[in-house]
């Protein structure tokens, strides 16, 4: 998920709260500073844009970094039934991932004959 990650092309504040501090935010937002944002962790970001929950900038590369409008966050952010949303893809996304790690484990013990 690294083309969600801080680059260089964007001020890296040293803490989330030095962020949050600053009297105007930034209008491009890099991944990290849109997760604090919205009060999620860093790796939720590209979960939400592949849920069309949340949409970059631009047409970004699938590679590149992913910048997103300081406003639309910020008026998503207020939106209790938006953040609903957020929480409920992200409860769903982890428990079908953890669905099929179990399947796949299982899977893996059965073929070994450990299944005892």
């Amino acid at each position: 998920m690294s083309n969600y990650n801080n680059s260089a092309r964007s001020v890296d504040f040293v803490s989330e709260v030095d962020f949050l501090k600053l009297p105007i935010l930034p209008a491009r937002l890099s991944a990290r500073q849109t997760s604090w944002l919205i009060g999620c962790q860093e790796n939720h970001i590209p979960i939400l844009v592949m849920n069309g929950l949340l949409k970059p900038l631009g047409k970004p590369p699938h590679n590149a970094p992913k910048f997103f409008g300081r406003d639309t966050v910020l008026r998503l952010a207020r939106d209790e039934r938006w953040l609903v949303r957020i929480s409920d893809s992200l409860v769903s996304h982890w428990a079908n991932k953890n669905k099929k790690y179990k399947s796949r484990l299982s899977q893996h013990v059965a073929i070994e004959g450990g299944g005892k």
